[in-house]
């Protein structure tokens, strides 16, 4: 086996050690006498294999009815490396003494009971590493289980090492507070920040911050969604605690992209920009009004086309920032339409100028919407027509001639449009 790859398993080794030694009491007797039979076994001149094969044996019972933990992970490790110890064995032994694993009196002669029966325990030692003050286990020259690092920053490590760094678990704490708790790999990691302000972050995580697909608790606010260096990117989900929410697109303003968007009563569906609408998009409220086309953050904006249900009318023109404005042709299912302005004014009626035409009677008229009302205009040739017929009606009335009141009279009803 390539020495490199022993020393991978050397180091795994110790580590289970320290970890095991300070476990005792969750051994039964015959479990911790295969366990320290099978540790003492590489401090010897001439290890016996067969030896170390049966008390493995015997620990692997533990395996059976130990609760899935660290101790338990260890067990399973320990007894793992030194199978592969086995078939290597000198080399191993080798490098546990290159190490300074064993006690004075490892491999060196005495009677047959206490021959090489001395183990070297890892020291507590408190150092500094290039301005940062670590303190914990060293196995030699070599960190391992567990240490507390104050770093120059101000920030502070304490928990699992090994010699590269944090590796395992353990809490991290920067100097403005927030703090990571989990499992860490270097400055990378698994688990929960918390941050200062209460706010809190679930999920995989790298020096900068949030770094994979996490959840983030903001206020009254959860995030779920994809970071990278502490930035939202690629999609995610936004959920307020009033039952809004939105999905899609996403950077660290919010809405960034193609999203839906649920706010009260309506739904959001379109183009988003660092939190705001642009370009077009489409709106559906509950009641079955809906809008499609041009639209920003107060609302419609540009051309648009909107359906009313109250009035069973679809408007199709000119908005800006969420109000009407310049030109509309609105249509009714009837068939009716207007052609023409629109605006609203102080109260929020509808005011414009334009043509309405009337399906029923298949006549257009000319007029304006007065405080939400339709008026048509009064002065038309047909109305005038209409009044000037009136007039030779009620002449012939004076004049006694009542076959032509009658006669002038239905000519100028049936030319009279009124209003």
């Amino acid at each position: 086996m390539d020495d490199r790859v022993v020393e991978t398993h050397v180091i795994k080794w110790m580590k289970c050690v320290g970890v095991l030694d300070e476990s005792r009491d969750r051994f039964e007797e015959k479990e911790w006498e295969a366990y320290t039979t099978v540790r003492n076994i590489f401090s010897k001149n001439r290890p016996n294999p067969e030896v170390l094969a049966n008390n493995c044996e015997i620990l692997k019972g533990y395996l059976d009815a130990g609760v899935k933990d660290e101790v338990f992970t260890a067990v399973r490790d320990f007894l793992k490396t030194s199978l592969i110890a086995k078939d290597n064995m000198q080399a191993f032994k080798e490098l546990l003494e290159d190490r300074g694993f064993f006690g004075a009196s490892a491999g060196k002669q005495g009677d047959a009971g206490n021959e090489g029966t001395v183990l070297g325990t890892a020291t507590y030692k408190r150092v500094d590493i290039g301005g940062d003050i670590y303190e914990g286990m060293f196995l030699g020259n070599e960190r391992v289980w567990k240490g507390k690092i104050n770093y120059s920053d101000g920030a502070v490590y304490e928990g699992e090492w090994n010699n590269d760094g944090p590796a395992g678990e353990g809490v991290l704490t920067w100097r403005d507070g927030t703090k990571f708790t989990g499992l860490f790999k270097g400055l990378s990691g698994q688990g929960k920040i918390e941050y200062p302000d209460g706010n809190h972050y679930e999920g995989p995580w790298n020096e900068k911050g949030p770094d994979g697909y996490g959840i983030f608790h903001v206020g009254d606010r959860v995030d779920k969604g994809e970071y990278a260096d502490g930035h939202r990117v690629g999609r995610g989900r936004l959920e307020w605690a009033d039952g809004d929410w939105y999905e899609g697109e996403w950077n660290d303003y919010g809405a960034n992209g193609e999203g839906v968007m649920r706010v009260g009563n309506r739904t959001d569906r379109g183009q988003y920009a660092d939190h705001c609408r642009i370009g077009s998009g489409r709106m559906e409220w509950d009641n079955g009004d809906w809008y499609e086309g041009g639209w920003n953050d107060k609302g419609q904006h540009g051309q648009g086309t909107l359906y009313q249900s109250a009035f069973d009318r679809t408007d199709t023109g000119d908005w800006e920032n969420g109000s009407e404005t310049g030109n509309v042709e609105m249509r009714w299912n009837n068939g009716d339409t207007y052609t023409g302005t629109w605006s609203r004014n102080s109260e929020g009626n509808l005011i414009g100028e334009g043509v309405f035409y009337t399906a029923a009677k298949n006549k257009k008229r000319k007029g304006k919407w007065v405080n939400g009302n339709w008026k048509n205009n009064w002065l038309t040739a047909r109305n005038v027509i209409g009044c000037l017929f009136f007039f030779l009606a009620f002449s012939s009335l004076l004049s006694g001639a009542w076959i032509g009141v009658i006669l002038l009279g239905l000519i100028g009803f049936w030319i009279y449009e009124g209003r």
